[in-house]
């Protein structure tokens, strides 16, 4: 079976299919990113069904293809947004000339802008899907190369029109449309700011706990422990209000110098107080939470024991986010009951929406809970 762009109906209104490449790292997180800013931007989706291990994300929508845009360059975890021309399920072994022939058969070149064009053929997760070679992508992109440039200029270098042919559980074939400057990320690593410590978070997690948050446009993010400021940088340069504090008054003076050198001209809220004083910090309730509490022989926690700390910093956190607003949290995972353990500290104040985990070393595994607030607190 094949479709082409915009054969899914959502609310009774012809769509358009959009396909989101995603980081490979951790594809469960990265999904929740992409769903999360589409929400955050009012974007209403219905999302395809793909293979967990492939790092893809296809969605149906009939929001506007400038404020999907607009929303996908705010993510962290992805390559490219593309809009789908045609698609249809992998070929079955020994049927690769008569398929390509039905998936180049479908595509409507009236769909694809007028402009100079560069053809590119990719094979996704080969080690998951393995019916395509090499040779068949090559044969791929010429086939599809003749069709699409019958009548247009090629331009390898600075073609007006990408079109893509996306090799995976299905293939596809579409226009890409945006894709993430990952260089800027790097740039933004813990040995480029002025005021560093031995761990920090690579900048493109930060970027998609921040957006796991779903904080809409111009909204604010909380750090309470803000430590060296990464989760905040990432915040404000997607535009949201910055409210950072750490027990640490160095932290706190670090995390500022870090900010303004990554976002010249910010004016972030930073001050030094502990996670039980966020009511003296916050003086109205915050969009979402994000934030990376102490863990580990590397991080203080003013010889205070670190099951004290999680059993107490819940609460505070809850009483200063607004109503059903998240709270995403990094904590480390330490034997078959530590879930049950953190479910005890936050069940009066927040629903488990999702918990991810993310390995760091052969010693280390962090659990990255994304908690939604009650609408009314337990007793």
């Amino acid at each position: 079976m094949q479709t082409r762009g915009g054969a899914t109906c959502l609310n009774s209104t012809m769509t358009t299919d959009y396909l989101i490449e995603l980081s490979g790292e951790f594809p469960h997180l990265a999904r929740e990113e992409a769903r999360s800013v589409l929400a955050a931007h009012s974007i209403e989706v219905v999302e395809h069904e793909s293979h967990p291990a492939i790092p893809l994300f296809g969605f149906a929508s009939t929001g506007a293809e400038a404020d999907i845009r607009t929303a996908f360059l705010r993510m962290g975890m992805a390559w490219n947004l593309n809009r789908v021309l045609v698609q249809t399920p992998a070929p079955d072994p020994g049927s690769e000339d008569s398929w390509l022939s039905d998936l180049l058969a479908g595509l409507d070149q009236s769909d694809i802008p007028e402009g100079s064009v560069r053809v590119d053929a990719k094979i996704l997760a080969p080690d998951v899907v393995t019916v395509y070679s090499a040779d068949l992508r090559a044969q791929v992109k010429h086939r599809l190369g003749e069709l699409v440039t019958r009548h247009r200029q090629v331009d390898l270098t600075h073609p007006q029109v990408i079109v893509r042919a996306i090799l995976a559980d299905g293939a596809t074939v579409a226009i890409k449309l945006a894709a993430i400057d990952r260089t800027s990320f790097e740039e933004r690593r813990s040995g480029f700011r002025p005021y560093t410590q031995p761990i920090s978070l690579h900048p493109r997690l930060a970027r998609a706990w921040i957006n796991s948050g779903r904080v809409p446009a111009g909204g604010t993010v909380y750090d309470p422990f803000c430590g060296t400021g990464g989760l905040l940088l990432e915040a404000g340069l997607t535009g949201l209000r910055m409210i950072g504090s750490d027990r640490d008054p160095a932290m706190v003076a670090g995390a500022g110098d870090n900010i303004r050198h990554g976002l010249p001209g910010s004016e972030p809220v930073l001050v030094p107080a502990d996670v039980g004083q966020v009511i003296d910090v916050i003086t109205r309730p915050v969009d979402a939470i994000v934030t990376d509490p102490p863990y580990g022989r590397s991080t203080a926690t003013g010889k205070e024991p670190i099951g004290s700390l999680y059993e107490r910093m819940f609460a505070p956190m809850a009483t200063v986010l607004k109503p059903g607003a998240r709270l995403v949290i990094a904590l480390p995972r330490q034997g078959a009951e530590t879930v049950e353990f953190y479910r005890h500290c936050f069940e009066n104040c927040f629903h488990l929406h999702e918990v991810f985990p993310l390995f760091v070393h052969k010693s280390l595994t962090r659990l990255l809970f994304v908690l939604i607030k009650k609408d009314e607190q337990a007793p």
